[in-house]
C-alpha cells in the first residue's frame, strides 16, 4: 500500500513520467527565479477515478482525491 508523502518529503521519481514530472517542476521553479513565472504544480493521484463498477481505478465511494471527486460531482450531482 502506498505511504503518504509531505511537501517537505525529497522528490525520488519512480517511473519515466514520474521523472518528467519532476522534471518540470525544476524547470517551473528556475523560471520564476529568472524571469519571474510564477507556477503551481498539482501532484495529484489518479486522475482518471474508476469505473462505475468499481472494476478498474479507484473506488469512489472512498475517494477522498481531488479530480474522482469533482468527476463524481459533475457526474452524479
Amino acid at each position: 500500500m502506498p505511504t503518504s508523502a509531505t511537501e517537505a518529503a525529497p522528490i525520488a521519481p519512480e517511473s519515466v513520467y514520474a521523472e518528467t514530472k519532476a522534471t518540470v517542476e525544476r524547470m517551473l521553479r528556475w523560471y520564476g527565479e529568472t524571469d519571474g513565472l510564477r507556477a503551481a504544480g498539482l501532484r495529484y493521484f489518479n486522475a482518471a477515478g474508476a469505473s462505475f463498477d468499481s472494476r478498474i481505478g479507484e473506488d469512489w465511494d472512498h475517494s477522498i482525491n481531488l479530480i474522482p471527486l469533482a468527476m463524481k460531482g459533475a457526474l452524479l450531482g
